[in-house]
């Protein structure tokens, strides 16, 4: 007997193959007579359907339903073996299955097909689906459902979930679909077909509503119910023995909004009806947690609270915006729209079953959601957005966050079995390599907001937007201009104390101990006496004089003598960023490889070291490097970047740079005519 796991179309295989020994035959042959002395000939079994001619049984039917709530009873009791962990958390309040003729109908419909992939959302009326396939056609439907619904739960056991019980891509892709589907905690309803095909029976089960909703929790964590009560659901009692939640079986109603807090649910074709909760709720829909942040009062697991913000700037509603986000919010798509659909703004998303008609209590829960990330995922002390932070799967509290976005447009629309809601951002947030905002203590003063016509409100810690438009910022602006250079090649002065400034930062955090090391220690060691970088035009003329040629590798070093060189390159959207953009992200994704790869506990670069390809961040870190000149350059639908160092680091078998504590006086510097900058921990060359 060949049996196989179907797969979702464009997710990776994770079905397994065995051949089935004759004594587990017997043992299938020995719990089917089991079941028919149970159920009987007499007995009516719950799931019965009439109309439905599609050859299943209702014993069929019942064993699908019983088996279902076997295994959600063994989740819920904490008692089901998870590969991560021992064992699935328990669940607090799991609802018990009920049998549905008319989610049989579609699932019978679509088996047969014989189409092993799963059906478009539109034919199974957005329920989700578990499929199963056995080779060669098994004539006992019992063996079928038997061996499905072991193949679905056995995920947990073989892959196993991790006991976060966050449905995330990361989760998703360990393959564990057909498991966390079978758990939905709000999947109430199902109805299940079995067919035979040319060479195989295939078998699938339907459930309303539907479950593997990204970004969401597959259940309520938690000591089962003891009471009615527990269950928070009208009219549902609580079943201690089976630590199941019982639906009132004449209506089977869906779960409260109470209890189905989601973020991505499967869009169907809907009609719509957009309402708006009141003008006040607008305008505190994510004013509250900016304020939050702003104090230092945001809990993140990832250092107790997330640093002050230095200079938030407060929330202003924008209809343009809203208008937006509404005409998207009524194709009821739950995924982000492009951003020519959204002019460019951010947007964040979120939706909840039932229809909920209260539309403040969606705007709250909502904005509740997204803020809900930090204090669940935490986002590092260090505040800025790269690749690492972002897969946390923080990416709607790091919208709501971001400093520079305040304007705000939202949408609340009620879809088909969910209503949706969004705000849309301007400007945009959520740009890799940037700050999520600027850390410090926040403002006293007006001037301390640092934008023309702002205000401070001191009693909220955030900087009120004046008349002025604010510039679109992407990162943190230099506050003087202390580079120029007499080169006619594109770049700016500007751009070229971004490129410094940049190196320094990094720099100083490296000085200060609070770098992290991938591998080691968690930090990497301070520095002593790690030099401050100043902007070298040579270096840049040498550097733009190679990478104008859209080569990417490093010429040879008799082509550049004196300099070290690192380079960085994208293509796709990053082509259309603008070259401040890019220098972020250069430098950025150069000091990136600490973090990623780590450093040695001894700080010596060998060439063991120096092939993890941590190279980029030495070159960056080298203490007594302290010249730097960097270009951008535009390809052929791609873009280069690249610095030059002076003098060049990354010498083999010697130190990155000395460790111990940062300058306290210019003496600790030990370089002649060296100043001490405490506040950045870095010595000052005379040069600079």
């Amino acid at each position: 007997m060949h049996v196989t796991e179907t797969r979702i179309k464009g997710v990776p295989r994770s079905s397994r193959y065995f051949q089935t020994p004759p004594v587990m035959l017997l043992l299938i042959a020995i719990g089917f007579s089991v079941l028919q002395l149970v159920l009987g000939d007499g007995n009516t079994p719950a799931a019965h359907c009439s109309q439905n001619n599609n050859g299943m049984t209702d014993e069929v039917r019942q064993f699908f339903v019983d088996k279902h709530n076997e295994y959600r009873s063994l989740i819920a009791k904490g008692l089901a073996t998870n590969k991560v962990g021992g064992f699935a958390p328990k669940a607090a309040r799991m609802f018990k299955v009920v049998y549905d003729c008319d989610v049989e109908q579609t699932m019978a419909k679509w088996a047969k097909t014989c189409q092993t992939w799963q059906a478009p959302s539109k034919d199974r009326n957005g329920y989700g689906q578990n499929r199963f396939s056995i080779r060669p056609i098994e004539p006992n439907r019992t063996i079928v459902a038997m061996k499905a619904m072991e193949n679905w739960f056995s995920q947990l056991a073989q892959i196993g979930v991790p006991q976060e019980n966050m449905l995330n891509l990361n989760v998703f892709y360990r393959g564990v679909w057909y498991y966390t589907q079978l758990a939905w905690q709000w999947s109430s309803k199902i109805g299940c077909a079995i067919q035979d095909c040319s060479t195989f029976t295939y078998a699938g089960c339907e459930y309303n509503p539907s479950g593997n909703i990204l970004g969401s929790m597959i259940y309520e964590i938690g000591e089962p119910c003891k009471v009615d009560a527990d269950c928070k659901c009208t009219g549902c009692t609580c079943s201690v023995d089976e630590a199941l939640c019982v639906q009132p079986f004449a209506t089977t109603k869906k779960p409260t909004s109470d209890n189905t807090l989601t973020q991505d649910p499967i869009p169907v074709p809907v009609s719509y009806k957009a309402k708006w909760p009141a003008k006040p709720v607008r305008a505190r829909m994510s004013e509250l947690p900016r304020s939050m942040i702003a104090k230092g009062l945001a809990k993140d697991p990832v250092g107790g609270f997330a640093p002050k913000a230095a200079r938030m700037m407060k929330m202003i509603y924008d209809c343009d915006v809203e208008q937006t986000m509404m005409e998207w919010a009524k194709t009821c798509q739950t995924w982000q729209a492009p951003s020519s659909a959204r002019k460019g703004y951010g947007q964040n998303r979120f939706s909840i079953r039932p229809i909920e008609p209260n539309k403040t209590i969606v705007a709250e829960k909502a904005v509740n959601n997204w803020f809900s990330q930090l204090v669940q995922k935490g986002v590092p002390q260090e505040n800025m957005l790269n690749l690492n932070v972002f897969y946390r799967g923080v990416w709607y509290y790091t919208q709501l966050a971001w400093q520079w976005s305040y304007q705000l447009g939202c949408a609340v629309v009620d879809c088909n079995g969910f209503t949706y809601a969004g705000c849309e951002y301007n400007p945009s947030g959520n740009f890799l390599g940037s700050m999520i905002y600027e850390i410090g203590e926040p403002c006293q003063t007006d001037a301390d907001c640092k934008c023309e016509g702002c205000g401070c409100s001191q009693e909220e810690a955030l900087c009120v937007p004046g008349v002025i438009p604010i510039k679109p910022v992407y990162w943190v602006p230099p506050e003087k201009i202390e580079v120029h250079c007499d080169l006619d090649n594109g770049q700016t002065d500007e751009l070229r104390q971004i490129w410094v400034n940049q190196h320094n930062q990094y720099r100083s955090l490296v000085a200060k101990g609070q770098a992290k090391n991938g591998t080691h220690g968690g930090f990497a060691p301070k520095a002593a006496r790690m030099l401050k970088m100043s902007y070298d035009c040579a270096a840049e003329a040498s550097v733009m004089s190679w990478i104008k040629n859209c080569i990417f590798k490093h010429n040879p070093g008799s082509d550049r003598p004196g300099y070290g060189q690192s380079l960085w390159s994208g293509s796709g959207s990053i082509f259309k960023a603008n070259m401040t953009q890019l220098a972020v992200w250069s430098v950025h994704s150069w000091f990136n490889e600490l973090p990623t790869h780590g450093a040695p506990a001894d700080n010596i670069l060998t060439w063991g070291v120096f092939n993890t390809g941590i190279g980029h961040y030495t070159a960056l870190a080298w203490q007594n490097t302290h010249r730097v000149g960097c270009g951008v350059v535009y390809c052929n639908q791609w873009v280069i970047t690249g610095c030059e160092y002076n003098p060049p680091g990354d010498v083999i078998g010697s130190i990155i740079y000395e460790m111990g504590d940062p300058c306290v006086t210019d003496a600790d510097c030990k370089c002649t005519g060296c100043k001490c900058s405490q506040e950045e921990a870095l010595c000052i060359p005379p040069s600079s």
